[in-house]
């Protein structure tokens, strides 16, 4: 086969494929037809053309950007529910202070039972527990997108 000057739609078709499978000579029959050994063969010719390997490298450079860009999206949904989370643990933690001062303020005049407490005490530690989930998984929704961009780096 000769080099071409334009990838045609087959061509395009059989990089798709690649990518997918990762297996040349099955992405040439889904995109081509005809037999496994004229497969094999010529999927073998397109992979040394230079525009093919251009167009796969696009391809892969395209789908690098999509995933750095779905972290970069995790992420911020991540810091929205961190905010909201941070919120939250500081309502209940404020809620949870004032109903304990009330109930050492009122123990003694209402005889208020340990359980009351002690849920107190239950909705503070989940506070504390939201928050430090949102945290972990910001970091780790932060070392994602490191990774991603040396990868990609790495690549250029």
């Amino acid at each position: 086969m000769t080099k071409q000057k334009k990838i045609t739609e087959k061509n395009k078709e059989f990089c798709r494929n690649y990518l997918q499978t990762g297996n040349a000579t099955v992405s040439y029959l889904e995109a081509y037809g005809g037999g496994y050994q004229t497969a094999s063969v010529n999927a073998s010719v397109l992979l040394r053309n230079t525009k093919i390997q251009d167009y796969i490298q696009e391809l892969r450079d395209i789908e690098e950007a999509e995933r750095i860009l779905q972290i970069r999206k995790l992420k911020e949904q991540n810091i929205e529910s961190i905010q909201g989370n941070l919120l939250l643990s500081k309502i209940l933690r404020d809620i949870c202070i004032s109903k304990a001062k009330e109930s050492r303020n009122t123990q003694s005049r209402y005889d208020l039972s340990e359980s009351w407490l002690n849920a107190i005490a239950r909705a503070a530690e989940a506070s504390s527990r939201l928050d430090k989930a949102a945290r972990e998984g910001f970091i780790v929704l932060s070392g994602l997108e490191k990774l991603a961009e040396e990868m990609a780096n790495k690549d250029d």
